[in-house]
């Protein structure tokens, strides 16, 4: 009810300046209407208009009302224009950005994701998914509470902006303590580089917590395909597998994407661990 009456007192306060301005340039049109006709024909009422009369009439009310009046509408309508993109812009960052975190969510990931790969596609250009996820992060919600969580949330994001730098890169919070990472031209050997140096630089990253100090780490999964055919969902799903296979290997780890045997004699197939 309260953000029912809030929303209409914004709409309220936005059309008002524009109703107040609508009446203004009613006025100024009947005003410029008036002098021209007191300058065209003069004051005498009982003058009679002939045709040369009404043509400078409409000629000097066609010069001059467009003349002062359109540059005000069009200031306005400009300012308005300007609002209206930064509003979309704003609604824009609400649907696709993770509050918390600043980072794609993952409607914005896939998105984002969609777009580059498709580049990726086009150009035959390896292309690698992260899939990174914070250490016993339950433990830590319950040991420092939940708003520590969103610190060490928040910190991690950080840390992750810093490890990738100025690489062209689609990074997104997948929900919960799970981040993805989309890298394009990178391949394997650079991907394992780079989640390394996110790892360690994760692990030295204290998070302050009163008078002690909680150690993030991640364990990180890697997935990288040159075939340029690669799906997002299989792509993720490969690096996710990766993290798996770090998660059980003891956490703090990254592991590149594992070679599977398939299990047969179900409808498709099945991944049943690694090689």
């Amino acid at each position: 009810m309260f953000a029912g009456n809030e929303s209409l007192a914004r709409n309220i306060a936005a059309a008002c300046p524009i109703a107040v301005q609508t009446v203004a340039c009613m006025a100024v049109s009947v005003f410029l209407t008036s002098l021209t006709i007191a300058l065209v024909i003069g004051v005498d009422p009982h003058k009679t208009l002939t045709a040369a009369d009404l043509w400078r009439f409409g000629l000097g009310i066609s010069v001059t009302a467009p003349a002062l009046i359109c540059p005000a509408v069009s200031l306005r309508t400009a300012k308005v224009l300007q609002r209206m993109r930064k509003a979309h812009a704003e609604l824009v960052d609400l649907a696709e950005k993770d509050t918390l975190t600043g980072l794609l969510n993952r409607r914005g990931f896939d998105a984002a994701a969609a777009s580059v790969l498709a580049e990726a596609r086009r150009l035959s250009q390896p292309i690698t998914a992260l899939m990174c996820d914070i250490d016993m992060f339950k433990d830590i919600n319950d040991k420092y509470g939940h708003d520590f969580g969103d610190v060490a949330l928040v910190g991690v994001a950080q840390v992750i902006r810093a490890s990738i730098g100025d690489r062209a890169a689609v990074l997104g919070r997948q929900g919960g303590d799970e981040f993805a990472i989309l890298l394009p031209r990178v391949d394997s050997e650079e991907a394992a580089n780079i989640a390394q140096a996110l790892r360690e630089t994760c692990e030295a990253h204290a998070c302050a917590q009163q008078d002690s100090a909680g150690r993030i780490t991640l364990s990180v999964g890697t997935a990288t395909d040159s075939s340029g055919e690669a799906k997002l969902q299989t792509l993720l799903s490969r690096a996710d597998a990766a993290l798996y296979q770090a998660k059980r290997g003891g956490r703090n780890l990254i592991a590149p994407m594992p070679q599977h045997r398939r299990v047969a004699g179900r409808r498709g197939s099945q991944f049943a661990g690694a090689v």
